[in-house]
């Protein structure tokens, strides 16, 4: 199967639509241009209409241009509703056209899942409205430019808002997240209890701390404009007691008037149910142990537009804390590391291919084991062409240029320029170009006895993309069990892993191992350089050793043990769908099956999804991954498929 489209797609009140609607799916994709059938195997390309009254399903990468008429002509087709499902909402951007007829007979209800939604244009002629749309699990990037705003309808819901909407008629509900956005006019249409707010700028004003103080509301990172201010200042301090503080001594200072709140552990705590916290959430995701996840579990809510509380992994410039990425670390030597974040060079072209990774020490899972999603927020604009993924989609090395006879038949290409100027290119009785303004005509599909293209204009190059599946896959290698030798003295194993382990008590803080002139303490991990073989111990403390960074299936030392274990092999997996199939299809069994180059099948595997549907005659169940101990490879890339 070229296209491998998840297994399962669902709609806001969590009905499976390939089961509820089985003869209502219409696949698109991003990688081609137009047609075909619509199916998994051959989805329609980004410049089709979506289907009225059909469960549309868009792959990964950006989808513009979308052209939806949804208009009635007959009073008998009723209602008008419209499923449209991405991948997930980190993976799948869009924008959509969507136009009504004047004569349109019935509302258009539109629902939108799992997607960006980007703007793009809504035509509604009807003065008495018509058209109802509802975002589940969506970024909403950008208003639509609208043409007769009047009835149109917006609902969001588990949503990270990044634009204010503008429809007629808005209600965002409870469990939003705003990020980056100003907040200057608030209403209950608007702000819900339970809403996070990542680094907005927000009017306090009388009205707004009467109406909404017995709301549950995070601030994380926000600016302020009080009535004396002429601009968005920031509050001092760095506990939520030094921020609140802060707080209502502005609100003193304007003579604004604020109640208390009198329940769990606070008693008299003026706006009580209003939080404000400082780098407690990586963009939207609010993190496990952050001052807001401890707020929220002693009073059993949750802030925001995920209930997921992800374990941090923490970017540092200390090599010796755990669960951490760190420049001991493995890494492509050419990434700038600061305190929780990691950038390009100075100097990065980012018109030229660049490859970026870096590497986590070891994570022991301890009581976790499952993983359900592993979410790398980053600022890295795919419209650019960055990406972090563990794939490249596109074959740089290897540009196809105008006379080569080198298009293979059903392969996808990109059109790119040698001087980054505009171009165009003929194929196949057809035109191409460079551009990626809207509409797109930069992919060509490889027909059968045609091998090569001309150039029309410009310095045209072709590019074969090998994903056309647009899934941002991690890389990590995760296995149940390590080596059990307790290692106190003697000299270490090069290009080992290994783990700091206290001989009882393993929430001790206090004893360490030295290495390479670092303290490692409990939790801690490090890979041994060559010639430099030694390491001492500091109270009641030991060693585990883990793996060989570059391991292989025929290492002898430890081959026995890892003979019927998971072995610590890299793994590509699609961050938001955590699955593998194993051994024996047999969730019992200790290892994930494998294909026959040895590689562990993982949604992040081309075959994954074709033997999970059954796309051979025969499917196969898919388990959950697990483990306990983790390591995680970010890749980043520039000049991917945009």
């Amino acid at each position: 199967m070229e296209y491998n489209y998840k297994d399962k797609y669902y709609n806001q009140a969590g009905e499976d639509l390939g089961f509820v609607y089985p003869n209502s799916l219409r696949f698109f994709t991003s990688a081609r241009r137009s047609g075909d059938a619509g199916t998994r195997e051959n989805p329609i390309g980004i410049n089709a209409a979506l289907v009225k009254r059909y469960c549309n399903i868009l792959d990964g990468g950006f989808h513009q241009g979308l052209i939806a008429n949804f208009t009635t002509t007959s009073a008998s087709e009723g209602v008008s509703n419209t499923y449209i499902n991405g991948t997930d909402m980190f993976t799948t951007k869009m924008n959509i056209n969507l136009t009504l007829g004047a004569y349109t007979y019935s509302t258009c209800i539109t629902w939108f899942k799992d997607l960006e939604f980007a703007g793009g244009t809504c035509v509604n002629p009807r003065s008495g409205g018509g058209v109802i749309t509802y975002f589940y699990n969506c970024i909403y990037s950008a208003n639509p430019a609208f043409t007769t705003n009047t009835g149109n309808n917006a609902y969001f819901n588990n949503c990270i808002l990044k634009a204010s909407p503008s429809w007629s008629n808005t209600d965002v509900g409870s469990r939003n997240t705003y990020l980056g956005v100003v907040i200057s006019t608030l209403s209950a249409a608007l702000i819900k209890s339970l809403n996070a707010m990542k680094r907005c700028d927000i009017v306090i004003t009388q009205a707004f701390l009467s109406s909404f103080y017995n709301s549950y509301l995070s601030f994380d990172n926000c600016r302020f404009k009080f009535p004396s201010d002429t601009e968005y200042i920031a509050l001092n301090g760095s506990t939520p007691e030094e921020l609140r503080n802060d707080f209502i001594a502005r609100c003193d200072a304007n003579e604004l008037i604020y109640n208390t709140v009198t329940e769990y552990d606070y008693v008299d705590v003026p706006l009580g149910r209003w939080l404000f916290t400082t780098d407690n959430s990586g963009e939207a995701i609010i993190y496990k142990d952050s001052d807001i996840d401890k707020f929220e579990a002693i009073r059993g809510i949750r802030f925001g537009f995920s209930s997921a509380r992800p374990f941090r992994i923490k970017i540092t410039n200390n090599a010796s804390l755990p669960a951490s990425i760190n420049p001991v670390n493995p890494n492509s030597g050419n990434v700038v590391f600061s305190e929780n974040s990691i950038s390009f060079p100075e100097g990065t072209d980012i018109t030229e291919n660049n490859d970026f990774y870096v590497t986590s020490n070891i994570i022991p899972l301890n009581a976790i084991r499952q993983i359900d999603s592993i979410f790398t927020p980053n600022n890295l604009p795919w419209e650019y062409g960055f990406i972090v993924d563990a794939e490249k989609n596109i074959d740089l090395n290897n540009p196809i240029l105008p006379g080569s006879n080198k298009i293979e038949s059903g392969a996808f290409y990109i059109v790119r320029s040698t001087d980054k100027n505009y171009a165009t290119a003929v194929y196949n009785g057809a035109t191409y170009n460079t551009s990626l303004a809207s509409p797109r005509a930069n992919i060509i599909v490889g027909a059968a006895g045609v091998t090569s293209f001309t150039a029309s204009q410009g310095n045209p190059v072709l590019f074969k993309i090998l994903d056309n599946r647009q899934y941002q896959s991690v890389q990590i290698r995760i296995v149940n069990k390590i080596p059990a030798d307790i290692i106190k003295t003697g000299n270490l194993l090069a290009n080992y892993w290994y783990f700091v382990e206290h001989d009882t008590d393993q929430s001790n803080k206090t004893d360490y191992v030295t290495y390479n002139g670092v303290k490692y303490y409990v939790g801690s991990s490090f890979l041994v350089k060559t010639g430099v073989l030694t390491f001492t111990v500091s109270g009641n403390i030991h060693l585990r050793r883990c793996w060989n960074e570059a391991y292989n299936v025929n290492d002898a030392q430890d081959k026995a043990f890892w003979q019927n274990e998971q072995k610590p092999k890299w793994i590509n997996v699609n961050a938001d769908d955590m699955y593998c199939l194993m051994k024996s299809n047999n969730g019992n069994e200790s290892e994930m099956q494998t294909d026959a180059s040895g590689v562990y099948i993982t949604s992040g595997h081309p075959d994954f999804y074709n033997m999970v549907l059954g796309s051979g005659g025969i499917a196969v169940p898919k388990y959950p991954i697990k483990g306990a101990y983790l390591q995680l490879k970010v890749v980043m890339s520039t000049l991917n498929l945009m």
